[in-house]
């Protein structure tokens, strides 16, 4: 047969049957590969010898893929084995361990076995984990106290005990902590009564041993002195390290009223060193100690005295002195400072008496009763912080006089004041602001009672959501911003207050929305006429509408029967479990045939011709249906719903108000319905509830189309439904 190399040239090779030796390239296998763990036959993947499989099960069944390579049986319970990564498994639990006269599959945790790792016992009940070759960690027979052992095998004895030579020459297993053994770690005290654990003189390890006596050189062992001794440097004798007894010179403190002997003090370090007296130079860990009730600062002082450290006691300072922290776990005594006196605020020269506070005036700091004129406050959050009667905390939070009705309480350069009680500085915007009463225009809208004077209204302070009190404009006077409301039914137009409900104003939020004979079209009173009408007025006489005929406008009845239902549930579709809108939805609107679609969150109507227009609401002029859009029920009786979000509904006294609603198409019925939840006020508090004429509107091929219910209150449970005739 015919191979390409890895050079690319083709060559002729002989074609081998599976079990056949092959040979690369001079050989290849008809069926299989070639491979073997022993030599290159032609082999199926999987089997015995042969390589583990790359997919599926690596190797057929009662066979295990070693070390990731090749297929073999595992050696049977207590047989023979091979130690090296390539020979063949034991059975699950058993591991290949050395034995006298070669190796053998041993159960793990068993005597010569290797440890367990899964989380039970790791060896057997009277079986030890240790190591005594180089074949690692595995369970050996432990030996107790006074077994013979070998000195050479350490893990002979168990875990309290160490192996020593004995006089007949073997080892005997004794406990740790007697002579000569290792320090036990496990007992309270580290080596038997009367002993102590001393260097070994091989380094840095120690042993058991006879403890060393007062005087004797001790070198750095700490532990190696007898009891009430310890290793520490004659002052006497530098660099001479000795085991030194408790309360003499460079011994430790002793506990209780006698700590030194005599001549002696005990130093910070507590130990017992030359005493020095009050007044005399010293250094903190020099060889000398201050005496008792004194501190070294330089030189030995008095703790508790003016500038000296505050004692460690219920009384840290003597008379007239106070204890500050003058640094990180550092105190020191300093002179309290009578009312009226100079101070200093950082209080390094002293404190004020209690009651008092270092307050700054044009004559210097002085201590002074605590609330005081430029004394520093926190009203409400720390006690003692609060301001005197007749004083106000400051926005810079120091005590100080309120100001008083019509008093500036802010402009630029002008450091912050505070108005008094019952007044507050005015929201408007104005150059100076002054303070107000409360509940008078600019201040705040008042909590309790009335929010505002007679004459006032309570609207939110622009961007940021406070109610303030303002005075609305009558019919006439300016609007449009949020501190000029219009006052009444008056109508915010072209930033002048407009009387409503005569024609071609605004109509007014009320069920009477225009004057006789007129009627409300797109929130503007209209003249109705019974022919010649147009879209924006004249408007016809309800309760025809004005429709093209095709040539012109014309009052003609409604091509569909309003109904207004209230007590009906508000359903969102922004909430609602349903399927989103993939596939066009038919329906029949004002007599034409559509295909209803949401593309970028606006109800869309296509026309057979792929004419596109829009479904309006109508209540504010070309108010677009948007928001979420959702399909519930099944076919042919689905519904469609869209919106869910806010609609500008009705505009009067220069505030806008809203609703949250959502428009629903009827699959089979063509029925276009109208919900309404709670209105939503989007500025002012005192903004009118929503009003409106409910439309349901759409333009196309030019024209306009429309129908519109009685103009109404739009709140919660409200229902507008369009039946076609």
């Amino acid at each position: 047969m015919e191979i390409v190399p890895g050079s690319g040239r083709r060559q002729c090779a002989v074609g081998v049957r599976l079990g056949e030796p092959c040979d690369l390239p001079r050989s290849v296998c008809l069926e299989g590969a070639c491979g073997g763990r022993l030599a290159q036959r032609c082999v199926l993947p999987g089997g015995p010898d042969a390589p583990c499989r790359t997919s599926g099960a690596p190797c057929d069944a009662g066979l295990t893929c070693i070390q990731g390579l090749w297929c073999g049986a595992a050696h049977a319970s207590g047989g023979v084995c091979a130690p090296t990564p390539l020979g063949r498994p034991c059975p699950p639990g058993e591991s290949c361990r050395a034995v006298a006269g070669g190796a053998r599959c041993l159960a793990d945790g068993a005597v010569g076995g290797a440890c367990r790792t899964d989380g039970t016992p790791r060896c057997d009940p009277g079986l030890l984990c240790a190591s005594s070759d180089a074949s690692g960690l595995r369970c050996l027979p432990v030996q107790g106290e006074g077994r013979p052992c070998s000195p050479t095998s350490p893990t002979d004895c168990d875990a309290t005990a160490e192996c020593l030579p004995s006089p007949d020459g073997d080892g005997r297993c004794t406990h740790l902590g007697a002579a000569r053994t290792r320090c036990s770690s496990t007992t309270p005290n580290a080596c038997d009564p009367g002993l102590a654990c001393v260097p070994d003189g091989t380094g840095p390890s120690t042993r058991c041993g006879e403890p060393l006596r007062a005087g004797q050189p001790c070198g750095s062992a700490m532990l190696s002195c007898e009891a009430g001794t310890s290793c520490a440097e004659d002052p006497t004798r530098p660099s001479t390290a000795r085991c030194v007894a408790d309360g003499a010179a460079g011994g430790w403190c002793r506990p209780g009223a006698a700590p030194c002997d005599a001549g002696l003090s005990c130093s910070p370090e507590l130990r017992c060193l030359p005493t020095i007296a009050e007044g005399q130079p010293c250094t903190p860990d020099g060889p000398s100690a201050c005496a008792a009730g004194l501190r070294c600062e330089g030189t030995c002082q008095r703790e508790g005295a003016v500038s000296g450290h505050c004692r460690a006691t219920a009384s840290p300072c003597d008379e007239g002195g106070a204890c500050v922290l003058t640094g990180p776990l550092v105190s020191q005594c300093v002179r309290v400072i009578p009312r009226g006196e100079a101070c200093v605020s950082d209080g390094t020269s002293g404190v004020c008496a209690d009651g008092t506070e270092c307050v700054a005036g044009p004559e210097g700091a002085r201590c002074l009763p605590h609330g005081s004129a430029g004394a520093p406050c926190m009203p409400g959050r720390v006690p003692g912080l609060t301001c005197a009667a007749g004083l106000t905390c400051l926005p810079t939070q120091v005590c100080g006089t309120p100001l008083r009705e019509g008093e500036v309480c802010s402009s630029p350069g002008l450091v912050p004041r505070t108005c008094a009680d019952g007044l507050s500085c005015s929201r408007l915007p104005e150059p100076t602001p002054r303070c107000v009463a409360d509940g008078s225009p600019g201040a705040p809208c008042r909590t309790a009672g009335a929010p505002c004077e007679a004459g006032l209204s309570c609207v939110t302070a622009g961007s940021s959501g406070e109610p303030v009190c303002v005075r609305p404009s009558a019919v006439g006077g300016p609007c449009g911003n949020w501190f000029q409301p219009c006052a009444g039914d008056a109508a915010c137009v072209g930033a002048t207050c407009a009387a409503t409900g005569s024609e071609g104003t605004p109509c007014r939020a009320s069920e009477r929305a225009c004057d006789d004979g007129l009627r409300c079209v797109l929130n503007r009173c209209a003249a109705t006429v019974a022919a010649g009408c147009s879209p924006r007025g004249p408007a016809c006489t309800a309760p025809a509408e004005c429709l093209w005929d095709g040539a012109a406008y014309a009052c003609a009845p409604a091509p569909y029967a309003v109904e207004v239902r209230r007590g009906v549930a508000f359903e969102d579709p922004c909430l609602l479990d349903g399927e989103l809108l993939t596939t066009p939805l038919r329906f029949r609107v004002f007599g034409g045939d559509f295909e209803v679609t949401a593309g970028g969150g606006l109800l869309r109507l296509v026309d057979p011709r792929g004419a596109l227009s829009l479904l309006t609401h109508g209540v504010a002029p070309s108010q677009r249906i948007e928001g979420c859009a959702v399909v519930v029920g099944a076919a042919p009786n689905r519904r469609f719903l869209l919106g869910g979000g806010t609609w500008a509904t009705h505009v009067t006294s220069g505030v806008q108000s809203a609703s949250n609603a959502v428009v629903i198409l009827h699959e089979g019925s063509n029925v276009v319905e109208y919900r309404y939840d709670d209105p939503l006020p989007e500025t002012g508090v005192d903004a009118p509830p929503a009003w409106g004429a409910p439309t349901l509107q759409w333009s196309g091929g030019g024209a306009l189309y429309r129908v519109t219910a009685p103009f109404q209150r739009l709140d919660a449970g409200l229902s507008v439904r369009f039946t076609p005739r």
